[in-house]
């Protein structure tokens, strides 16, 4: 059976599923979720619809198998160029929970655990919470966050304050509207096998690296939208096994060329991992 690729881009009112498209969704090294989304003949009525801070919503996957939305976004940038005989229709953004954690609050806790105040801040954004994980020990002293700084540094003191507390690497991100607070062993809500009996095209050391398991691997495989920031991948080839990190990835699926594909960054997880 020949698996039919799916691509739908939900922007503002208007939901394009048919027309030619070439979409790029990446998450940087640093970690922020981007999108970059071509459309070709697109009506105009419909192009006038689309305006810069719309929500934008890009969905991929397989019409047989897994589809899922691989970003929440916010229009950032459009723009309309001739491109040969056609007319080329660009939306460029980022994901809309990064934007919240640009936001300065003011609030003081005292007793409070790092991920119970981690918790209570994604509420004052609005955001509400995916995996967050129990550090075991309060702050005993206040602790305060003050508008001076982005949400953004006070969860990366939080981070701080959870690592003195657990002698453990810990990690915060957001995603699809959900805050992230959890170690960093990759996230335990759904684990993805990469593996060339499924869905992997390619993988071995990252460019310029020498030492594959001790400093990471690169990957190709055909679109797998379940790859979230935060994820564990394990792989599973004769050369390669065992869990690893996601630390960046780029979808590309492009109606024109065929592609349908992730590829990405992965980093050894020193943990034993089993696929649930």
């Amino acid at each position: 059976m020949v698996w039919k690729q799916y691509r739908r881009v939900d922007v503002g009112d208007l939901s394009i599923e048919d027309l030619d498209t070439e979409i790029t969704v990446e998450m940087s090294k640093d970690g922020e979720l981007s999108f970059d989304v071509s459309v070709w003949n697109l009506t105009e009525d419909s192009w006038s619809q689309i305006q810069k801070g719309d929500d934008c919503r890009i969905v991929l996957g397989w019409k047989q198998g897994p589809t899922k939305s691989v970003i929440q976004g916010v229009v950032q940038k459009r723009t309309k160029e001739v491109d040969g005989n056609d007319v080329r229709f660009r939306l460029k953004g980022t994901d809309e929970t990064d934007e919240r954690t640009k936001k300065r609050l003011s609030k003081t806790w005292r007793g409070k655990s790092p991920d119970r105040i981690a918790t209570h801040i994604a509420g004052m954004i609005g955001l509400t919470t995916g995996e967050v994980e129990s550090v075991g020990s309060v702050i005993d002293s206040n602790w305060a966050v003050s508008k001076d700084r982005p949400v953004r540094y006070w969860l990366d003191q939080l981070v701080e304050e959870a690592q003195k507390r657990s002698d453990t690497a810990w990690e915060w991100f957001v995603e699809a509207g959900k805050l992230y607070f959890v170690t960093k062993d990759g996230r335990k809500e759904q684990t993805v096998e990469l593996s060339f009996d499924n869905s992997l095209v390619s993988i071995g050391e990252s460019d310029g690296e020498s030492n594959a398991e001790g400093s990471g691997l690169q990957f190709e495989a055909l679109c797998e939208p379940r790859l979230r920031r935060g994820s564990t991948v394990v792989v599973n080839t004769d050369a390669y096994e065992g869990a690893y990190a996601l630390k960046k990835y780029k979808f590309v699926s492009d109606t024109e060329t065929g592609d349908h594909y992730v590829e990405g960054r992965l980093a050894p997880l020193d943990v034993e991992y089993t696929i649930r």
